[in-house]
């Protein structure tokens, strides 16, 4: 494994919005792109499901 993944795995990701929010499932969750600021991760996370805390 390469340490980069390694970094990756064990990250305590910290969330910032590269995209515009957008509904799915006829407006039940409001869904975001995000990119992690430590390990660079993209991801697509429920905006009402993430903790405040992990936002940067």
């Amino acid at each position: 494994m390469k340490i980069k993944s390694l970094k990756r795995l064990f990250c305590y990701h910290k969330w910032i919005q590269v995209g515009n929010p957008y509904l799915w499932d006829h407006g039940k969750t409001k869904r975001v792109d995000v990119r992690c600021i430590k390990c660079n991760k993209l991801s697509n996370v429920d905006i009402f499901d993430t903790p405040k805390r992990r936002w940067a």
